[in-house]
Parts: C-alpha cells; sequence; structure tokens
C-alpha cells in the first residue's frame, strides 16, 4: 500500500491533508516499492491518483492508479 506521507514527507503529508478533496486527481510518480512496475527499463511510471475518501484518522483512502 502506498502512503500518500511516503511520497510526499511528513510536512507535505500535513498540508495535504488541509488542501486534499475528494475527487481530487493527482499524476504521481511511483515505482516497484508503490507495487507498480516500470516497463521498457524505465524506473518509475507516472500514474493518476484520484481521491475516493478519507479514513476516521484523515488517511486518504480509495486511492485508484490509471495508466
Amino acid at each position: 500500500m502506498t502512503i500518500l506521507g511516503d511520497i510526499l514527507g511528513d510536512v507535505g503529508d500535513k498540508l495535504a491533508q488541509d488542501k486534499i478533496k475528494v475527487g481530487n486527481v493527482y499524476l504521481i510518480n511511483l515505482d516497484q516499492r508503490n507495487g507498480i512496475t516500470p516497463k521498457n527499463g524505465d524506473l518509475t511510471r507516472d500514474k493518476f491518483f484520484i481521491v475516493l475518501g478519507f479514513d476516521n484518522e484523515g488517511n486518504v483512502i480509495g486511492g485508484l492508479v490509471i495508466n
């Protein structure tokens, strides 16, 4: 599972909690640590992340990665 804080860092995670809304779409760069297998010798892949909701602690849930 990818944690948004892992991608943005602790400061970015706190800032993001105040700005992220359901339905927002983000283009993020992912790699094998995030469960993505890059193709054609690439080390990373750009993917779209769609915010579907939040849990009781404010963590983003239900994100969707699309090619």
